[in-house]
């Protein structure tokens, strides 16, 4: 068992009691004595136990930017060959996840190549890509006679990574030479952050019993220390609230406590030793405040 003696005080690991209870008894405090003269000192701190929001993994307002760049090359015969160069941005929300973007170029006013895209966006910030590559021939540019298709298995692609692909439609009747070809690759950005940031997840809470030393100056009130996984990236600060239950059963609840960004710790103070102490925390930003986690204010107690 590891065991830290640092001005005064022994600090020993011990047991909490299981996430899920509204507001967890006080485990009894494992024993331990030390000799250090005529002096016992000793101290228990309480194991953290994470509170694990059930979430979207990104909010709603994040506009995810796919581009897509490349060439659409349409043949018609040995007449003529026109060429599309593909260079594109279509955004894509949690509230929006489905786009069709749609390209396409005439040769000699007979063949027509379109690209079709299908992008659709998940809950795990990917992007699934279906392409399809049609191939129209007939007197004019705007013919529905469909001669040839190619078609691709839809691919995932995550944030910051790209997919590349390599497509031919071609008319497989006697003596037709037309064909439509692209080349392109998609790509999803990092994104923009609009609107309210991602609330933080994987929220800890947990409590330090002081027993002091006589005669050594420390604190007799106890502390708690409250930790979480940052997953926003456009948050101005986070408030970090905290909820009293006192020996009666009474409940206050305090005004939160600002943090700058990017914050993912922070130690609350002067706890009365016959109170519980709950915590909640969330992400700020310039377009509104993300929900608390965990939601409910006495369920992460300490």
């Amino acid at each position: 068992m590891h065991q830290v003696f640092h001005s005064g005080i022994l600090v020993v690991p011990g047991p909490v009691a299981a996430l899920g209870e509204r507001c967890p008894s006080e485990p009894r405090s494992a024993r331990f004595e030390m000799k250090f003269g005529r002096v016992v000192a000793a101290a228990v701190l309480l194991t953290p136990i994470p509170f694990i929001g059930i979430a979207e993994p990104a909010a709603a307002a994040r506009t995810h930017t796919v581009s897509i760049e490349g060439t659409l090359v349409v043949g018609n015969g040995g007449h003529a060959r026109e060429f599309l160069d593909i260079d594109a941005r279509v955004n894509l929300t949690h509230t929006s996840p489905i786009r069709h973007p749609q390209f396409e170029i005439c040769a000699n006013d007979e063949a027509r190549g379109v690209l079709l895209f299908t992008l659709t966006l998940n809950r795990f910030d990917e992007v699934g890509v279906t392409p399809v590559l049609y191939l129209y021939e007939g007197s004019s540019c705007g013919t529905r006679d469909l001669d040839a298709t190619a078609s691709a298995e839809r691919r995932l692609i995550p944030l910051g990574g790209n997919r590349t692909w390599s497509m031919v439609a071609k008319n497989d009747e006697f003596l037709s030479f037309d064909v439509a070809q692209a080349d392109f690759t998609v790509t999803q950005g990092v994104g923009i952050d609009e609107g309210q940031p991602t609330e933080p997840s994987h929220m800890v809470a947990r409590r330090i019993h002081l027993l002091c030393i006589p005669r050594v100056p420390c604190h007799k009130t106890d502390e708690a220390k409250v930790e979480w996984v940052d997953e926003a990236n456009n948050e101005t600060g986070y408030e970090v609230r905290r909820t009293r239950i006192d020996a009666a059963g009474n409940i206050s609840t305090e005004q939160p406590v600002r943090l700058p960004s990017n914050a993912t710790t922070f130690t609350s103070v002067d706890l009365d030793r016959n109170s519980k102490y709950c915590y909640q925390v969330r992400a700020v930003g310039t377009g509104g405040r993300s929900d608390f986690t965990p939601v409910s204010p006495t369920a992460e107690c300490v």
